[in-house]
């Protein structure tokens, strides 16, 4: 008889995986640092502040620096928790996963579908981000022409991942060691520039901004750049020993990004006093960043940030497409038996990375300024945070006896508090966009999405439930 020549580690990652019900199918090529690289660039400080400081500045002036600051503490709670959800269940699907083994398939369906809409339009905001960076960079071009660029970047990122999650995974730690680079070359030149100014004083001018309800919707800045941490999460079964690479994984990410992002916003707002004609400018962050570092430089470091953009974009089709393929192991999904689809050839969800493609670039055409794409990527992200916050507090009231001490019962209960909080912040205040006399878009689309799961939930999922046909193998909670 031939020997198993598996190394022991992997053998206990595939044991573990059989524990909760599935035979190992991805292909589990992904390392410690690997894992850190997918949930770094998803976060990705240069995408998130390019994309989104001139709207926080425009919203909150200064006060962005509070908004970020508050937004870390908050996420740093949600990432604790799911750190520790992730050595408990370190499967694909992550939030979805933890909310249906934890309070029954049927919550943790609309768990994972809002988790889904976070990445359906966060996808193809990222992408948009890359386009219109892209665009800047060459000269300028018009909405058609970056709208096009756009649909040429997702269909470029779902070919790199329909090759397989080895090169998903070499493009993306490329794109990070260039967002590292990026970073702290950008933090040097900023610190040099404000200090060589003269202006090294505590800061004399007001906060600006327009109030609370300026302040509330400043938090989009933080709320859609510092999310994306539980990517490590949701490629599990793609990663060499997770249950200690994970967690790791989902709290370094977080705690460099929430901090780098926090040095680069506070330099930012100081060279901004240097350039007194910056709030009027139209475009603030550029300003900003020529006005102290020079025109050279500026280009150059726009091509570090469209690297790290594309590796943002890599890494949340990795995290989009395994969410799909894990509800559609599930059969918890219209046409689950092809969408849980896995190649035999590169071991990758071929199928799930497709529907994504589709969905985003719709997302794209139906949605075509980037702040309703990110506002709802953003509302989405936080509610599915809630739901996985209320579904670990459940947990732990439904057993009493093993229920943790101290803070370790404490942390859900004020992250589901923080996360409800961010979705009221970013739905209820009103935000005006050129051409459009409505001003609720993220709450509507929302509202508008998980109406539509509510239908797929009546219509299909329900009755699969109800008859044993969809929802984990091997759960421990299970609900009609």
């Amino acid at each position: 008889m031939a020997m198993d020549t598996t190394p022991l580690h992997e053998q206990g990652d595939a044991d573990r995986l059989r524990s909760f019900g599935y035979e190992p199918r991805l292909a589990r090529n992904m390392g410690g640092f690997s894992a850190f690289a997918v949930s770094f660039s998803l976060i990705s400080v240069l995408t998130g502040i390019f994309a989104n400081f001139n709207f926080g500045y425009r919203e909150a002036g200064d006060g962005i620096l509070w908004t970020w600051s508050l937004v870390a503490a908050g996420q740093t709670l949600i990432a604790i928790v799911m750190a520790r959800l992730a050595v408990r269940f370190p499967i694909a699907g992550y939030g979805y996963q933890w909310a249906a083994r934890l309070m029954g398939t049927g919550y943790g369906f609309f768990v994972g579908w809002f988790l889904l809409l976070q990445f359906v339009t966060g996808f193809p905001g990222i992408c948009q981000t890359f386009a219109t960076t892209l665009a800047t960079l060459t000269g300028g071009a018009d909405t058609d022409t970056v709208r096009h660029i756009t649909v040429a970047v997702i269909l470029g990122i779902s070919a790199i991942h329909l090759a397989g999650i080895r090169w998903a995974a070499r493009i993306n730690d490329l794109g990070v060691y260039a967002e590292l680079a990026g970073v702290a070359g950008l933090l040097l030149l900023l610190a040099g520039a404000w200090l060589m100014s003269g202006h090294t004083t505590p800061a004399t001018a007001p906060i600006g901004g327009t109030g609370l309800s300026g302040l509330a919707r400043s938090l989009l800045l933080g709320a859609f750049c510092l999310t994306g941490f539980e990517a490590a999460a949701d490629l599990a079964e793609e990663t060499r020993d997770p249950v200690r690479q994970v967690p790791r994984a989902v709290m370094t990410s977080h705690i460099s990004a929430a901090l780098s992002g926090l040095a680069m916003i506070a330099l930012l707002l100081l060279c901004a006093r240097t350039t007194p004609d910056t709030p009027t400018h139209p475009d603030p962050l550029g300003h900003i960043i020529r006005s102290a570092i020079g025109t050279r430089l500026s280009a150059f470091l726009g091509w570090i940030v469209l690297l790290s953009v594309l590796a943002c974009g890599v890494a949340s089709m990795a995290t989009a497409s395994r969410l799909v393929f894990s509800l559609a192991r599930d059969n918890v999904l219209p046409l689950s038996n092809r969408l849980s689809e896995v190649t035999s050839r590169t071991q990758t969800p071929r199928n799930a990375i497709l529907l994504v493609t589709a969905l985003s670039i719709a997302a794209i055409y139906a949605f075509q300024r980037i702040e309703i794409i990110t506002g709802i990527s953003a509302v989405a992200a936080f509610t599915g945070y809630a739901g996985i916050m209320l579904a670990v507090r459940t947990d732990q009231r439904r057993n009493g006896t093993n229920t943790p001490p101290g803070m370790q019962r404490t942390l859900p209960t004020i992250a589901l508090a923080w996360s409800v909080s961010v979705v009221i912040a970013l739905t209820l205040p009103e935000t005006e966009l050129p051409g459009s006399d409505f001003r609720h878009w993220p709450a509507a689309a929302t509202l508008a999405a998980a109406g539509l799961g509510t239908l797929l939930w009546h219509t299909h999922v329900r009755q699969k439930i109800g008859k044993g046909l969809a929802g984990p193998p091997n759960a421990r909670k299970q609900q009609p």
